[in-house]
């Protein structure tokens, strides 16, 4: 068990491989977090309970940051801006995603940068997996259609 950040400090930055394969079971991502890093707690399975705390800063989350880990849902923070590929790719039992953004630009490339990340390799899985949108007004949906799979 870990405890981010120690008192008196603040955290901005998870870096690069900081927590790679590591056994941890459950994070909390604090607030002041801003960026986390390629791989930070990527094939950490035994993760099953990944959360960002209240009011997440979070702006940006790097190529393959939660790659294979055993969590089944996770809301994105409404403040990121920024998701490179391979995000949650291997997260095999991830069954729901919560999107709370307002922006549409945003969220079309979250949605997409999901789409691509998880139904690639199995577009079969794309079934099993819910995008929940109900935090976001109805009208950014309008006209977003996920890609086609082949």
């Amino acid at each position: 068990s870990i405890s981010m950040p120690m008192a008196g400090t603040s955290l901005l930055d998870i870096e690069v491989h900081a927590f790679y394969g590591s056994g941890l079971r459950s994070v909390v991502i604090p607030a002041s977090v801003t960026s986390i890093g390629y791989s930070a707690f990527h094939d950490s399975v035994s993760l099953t309970l990944l959360e960002f705390g209240s009011g997440s800063g979070l702006k940006r989350m790097h190529h393959s940051a939660f790659r294979n880990l055993a969590i089944t849902e996770v809301e994105i923070p409404a403040s990121v801006i920024y998701m490179q590929w391979d995000i949650f790719n291997s997260c095999d039992s991830l069954t729901s995603i919560v999107l709370t953004t307002h922006d549409r630009d945003i969220f079309t490339l979250i949605l997409l940068t999901l789409y691509y990340d998880n139904f690639r390799y199995d577009p079969s899985s794309a079934a099993k997996i819910s995008i929940d949108s109900t935090a976001t007004s109805a009208s950014i949906l309008d006209g977003i259609q996920p890609p086609k799979l082949h």
